[in-house]
């Protein structure tokens, strides 16, 4: 198998459709967030698109 497939298989199994237990998942376009829901403002981006063209407007985005 090649290194790209597997990595795409990973992101897929691993990143972007993995649900934790306690954690709210958040899904947009360009990254997926797990929210932490026993203790607020806790969480963490477990995937991202992003890249040097889209980086600045995506964390813009986020941020506000």
């Amino acid at each position: 198998m090649k290194k790209s497939k597997t990595i795409a298989l990973y992101d897929l199994d691993q990143r972007r459709d993995v649900e934790y237990p306690g954690f709210r998942r958040e899904v947009t376009l360009n990254l997926v967030r797990s929210i932490d829901t026993s203790e607020p403002g806790k969480g963490a981006i477990i995937f991202s698109q992003l890249d040097e063209n889209n980086a600045d407007d995506i964390i813009r985005e986020q941020a506000s």
